[in-house]
């Protein structure tokens, strides 16, 4: 007989009073104090955000952002050690943080695809002009660029690498100096005219009905088009990627095992059959709900603890926020999904809080649901969740828990696990053999 978490769910309330708390956390902007080298790049675009911070970029370019910067973190820690990431530099009054530098600085940049056949100086100039002044500013002149595209339906997500010599790089900080110069005096006139044009002109730019660029001076990325090409190193990608894939976690039976029990069987059966493209998909999935994590400071100060969890040889921690056992999830569905319909669009979300509710003693859980594609005001959804029958809800996590453990000693079919969810099968890549 299938289980049907719905008839656990005694009721759901929306919270509005921590969902407006969570999204004033989620738009909170830090102005930056200091001259940096993302300003420099578009000197025009720091200008507006520094004048105007009340405009903020769309919801899409936020979420690629934040996506970005999980990404960087995730695939950073795995590739070098700490002591080498996110190094702070100086030069003339102008910071930056270069994302690894061991013997030469190097620059991750993540984008939607990676085009082949153009020439990087003109179709990614910006970050060329970043990695240049990066190693101007330690004296260095050769440098390293990391591209992670994470592709679209029609292409796979993949990792190109870039070396990149700068000749001379004395023009290089010689260009550094004037940007820095007329960025200052820009801010201090409180007029944007001495600055050139923004390359985001006509591509969206949130600053665009104010900002002047369409009768400015056109921007020029002078100290890209005086670098040399950049040559592909196809050698260093698929070091990194071994590195990645080595320095993954051993597989562990945890909460979602649970939720999942077959699919967490055939990962387990399977897993050196991943390919590149699936382990930077996880890995961009994962670095960005780390950074939604962080930005709305889930998981970690005052309002968060985590306490762990154990049941025979499952572990696993559990997060209360605000003293409540909690989770964040993310979806990608266009529209917010009406209370009464939550459990069955998404059964295995309940599940999981369930199942972390049943095992700590508590009646009471709660869902953070972070819409990535809806408008700033729709973005969050926070849900107090009462559960009932928890002796029940405690005793299908033991008896799963049971399956698990007998099918992993071979004295169970892996067949007498409970199966995925219906909806689950069309993004299965382990259909049809598995038999859900």
């Amino acid at each position: 007989m299938s289980f049907d978490i719905a008839g656990f769910v005694a009721r759901v309330d929306a919270n509005r009073s921590i969902k407006d708390e969570l999204m004033g956390r989620l738009k909170e902007t830090h102005p930056r104090q200091r001259i940096s080298v993302t300003d420099l790049v578009n000197p025009r675009r720091a200008y507006m955000q520094r004048v105007h911070p009340e405009i903020q970029p769309p919801s899409e370019r936020k979420e690629a952002m934040m996506a970005g910067k999980g990404f960087h973190d995730l695939f950073g820690h795995a590739v070098s050690s700490e002591e080498y990431l996110e190094q702070f530099v100086e030069w003339g009054g102008v910071v930056g943080v270069i994302d690894v530098y061991k013997d030469i600085p190097t620059e991750l940049k993540t984008t939607g695809e990676i085009d082949d056949g153009g020439d990087l100086r003109e179709s990614r100039s910006s970050y060329i002009e970043q990695l240049a002044m990066y190693c101007a500013m330690v004296d260095m002149r050769r440098g390293r660029l990391i591209l992670y595209g994470r592709g679209s339906a029609e292409k796979d997500a993949r990792l190109s690498v870039y070396d990149a010599v700068f000749d001379d790089l004395d023009s290089v900080r010689e260009e550094m100096g004037k940007r820095r110069d007329a960025l200052v005096s820009a801010l201090a006139k409180s007029s944007p005219d001495n600055l050139p044009s923004c390359p985001w002109l006509g591509r969206g730019c949130e600053f665009e009905s104010i900002c002047g660029c369409a009768d400015a001076e056109e921007f020029v990325p002078s100290i890209a088009m005086k670098a040399r090409p950049l040559e592909p190193n196809p050698e260093e990608a698929k070091r990194l990627l071994s590195m990645f894939e080595s320095s993954k976690p051993a597989r562990r039976t945890g909460l979602n095992s649970l939720v999942f029990p077959r699919r967490a069987y055939y990962d387990g059966q399977r897993g050196d059959e991943e390919t590149d493209a699936d382990r930077l998909g996880s890995m961009d999935r994962i670095g960005h709900a780390r950074a939604l994590a962080d930005a709305i400071e889930f998981g970690r100060g005052a309002d968060s603890t985590r306490k762990l969890l154990s049941l025979g040889e499952m572990q696993d921690r559990v997060t209360y926020f605000k003293g409540v056992p909690t989770i964040l999830r993310t979806t990608k569905f266009n529209d917010v999904v009406s209370r009464d319909n939550l459990t069955r669009m998404f059964p295995h979300y309940f599940m999981r809080l369930a199942f972390e509710c049943a095992l700590v003693g508590s009646a009471n859980g709660r869902l953070i649901l972070h819409y990535e594609k809806l408008r700033e005001e729709s973005k969050l959804m926070v849900y107090d969740v009462t559960f009932s029958d928890l002796d029940d809800l405690q005793k299908e996590a033991e008896n799963r828990l049971l399956v698990i453990r007998e099918v992993s000693e071979g004295r169970r079919s892996p067949n007498e696990l409970p199966p995925c969810p219906a909806w689950f099968k069309k993004y299965c890549k382990y259909q049809p053999s598995c038999g859900c």
